[in-house]
């Protein structure tokens, strides 16, 4: 730890804390890539960023409330969302008591920034913002998710 401290002290100045920076310091970093976690509901396969999700278990958490993972699956495609013996995960999502299950974690990608293809039309399914080619999943989009739950809890 003493090497980080002596880099802080000798690199960093913070003097000028209170001052804008010149416009010429300020460097606009953007993601190289980003890891999703992925699941499956029937046949289809979801992808949501690693950092919504809370915890990926084999059993239900206590505290956390779980709805049916049917209910992101757009109307439509409702026939290919059949649960069966192979789907024993449970999804909670970060910074809410909602979770998602049970559906079939298949592990996570990291995807550059432009393998999502956005969604812009989202018609039945807001919560779908984009898609990805390989593997082929459909991008969640965490609020939107959390919002569709809190409406399908209520209802």
């Amino acid at each position: 730890m003493d090497i980080l401290k002596n880099y802080f002290a000798e690199h960093l100045d913070d003097a000028d804390a209170e001052a804008d920076p010149a416009p010429e310091r300020v460097l606009r970093m953007e993601a190289l890539a980003a890891r999703y976690l992925l699941f499956r509901v029937g046949q289809l396969r979801f992808a949501i960023a690693s950092t919504d999700v809370a915890a990926v278990t084999r059993s239900p958490e206590s505290g956390c409330e779980y709805l049916s993972a049917a209910v992101i699956v757009p109307p439509r495609y409702q026939a290919a969302a059949t649960v069966d013996a192979s789907h024993e995960s449970w999804v909670h999502l970060a910074g809410t008591r909602f979770g998602l299950g049970p559906c079939r974690a298949e592990g996570d990608v990291v995807l550059a920034a432009g393998a999502i293809t956005p969604r812009p039309e989202r018609g039945d399914a807001p919560w779908i913002t984009g898609t990805i080619a390989a593997p082929p999943s459909l991008v969640l989009e965490r609020a939107a998710v959390c919002a569709r739950l809190v409406t399908a809890a209520s209802a």
